[in-house]
C-alpha cells in the first residue's frame, strides 16, 4: 500500500518514529520494540521481530525511510533482545 499523499507532502506509518528522533535529545538512542510500538502507536510487523534485515539502512524499505530521511541510521539491533540503536548519521 502506498503511503498517503497531502499535496506534495507524503505521509508515513512511521513518521512518529521520524519526530522522536529528530527531537531534542542524545545523539544515539537504544530503543526496545515495545517502546518504538509506544512511539508509533500499533505494533511492529512480525517481520521486524523474526528477520535483522527489517532494520538494515535500506532506503528501499518504508521504515528506514522514517530515520534515514532526517539523518540518523540503525547503528545495531538484537532481535533476541528486541533493542535497537539508533545515531545520528555522520
Amino acid at each position: 500500500m502506498a503511503p498517503a499523499q497531502s499535496g506534495d507532502l507524503q505521509v508515513s506509518k512511521y513518521d512518529p518514529l521520524s519526530a522522536y528522533l529528530s527531537g531534542p535529545g542524545p545523539s544515539s538512542r537504544r530503543l526496545s520494540f515495545t517502546e518504538i510500538e509506544e512511539i508509533l502507536g500499533f505494533a511492529l510487523p512480525p517481520s521486524a521481530r523474526e528477520h535483522g534485515p527489517w532494520w538494515a539502512n535500506d532506503r528501499t524499505h518504508t521504515q528506514a525511510k522514517a530515520w534515514l530521511s532526517i539523518g540518523w541510521e540503525t547503528a545495531e539491533w538484537d532481535i533476541t533482545s528486541e533493542r535497537v540503536t539508533f545515531r545520528r548519521a555522520d
